[in-house]
């Protein structure tokens, strides 16, 4: 296994403690039809969230590649052309979401 690390791709995160937290909040607060993004508001690299996820294993980092070393599939090339952050301001002003 190898990881990717790029400079200006980032990912809204989520916790389960946050869908938790947003799902009573919505209950107690009951707004038929509305759709809420849940997110923390720290969006980071998905090597971040790899480089964090292997510290909490206690077990060393793959080697990182470039993403334009010849190993690095099209397929994966493509998942890196975009960035994946959503805003949750909606459910924060409207439920007063954390």
């Amino acid at each position: 296994m190898k990881l990717i690390k790029t400079k200006q791709h980032f990912f809204s995160r989520v916790y389960v403690t946050d869908i938790a937290q947003a799902i009573y909040t919505s209950i107690n607060n009951i707004t038929p039809g509305e759709i809420y993004n849940i997110t923390d508001d720290y969006p980071c690299s998905a090597f971040e969230v790899a480089s964090y996820a292997y510290k909490l294993l206690d077990i060393t980092l793959p080697s990182i590649v470039n993403l334009h070393d010849k190993s690095v599939n099209d397929m994966t090339r493509s998942f890196y052309k975009e960035n994946k952050k959503v805003s949750n301001q909606k459910i924060k002003q409207r439920l007063k979401w954390y």
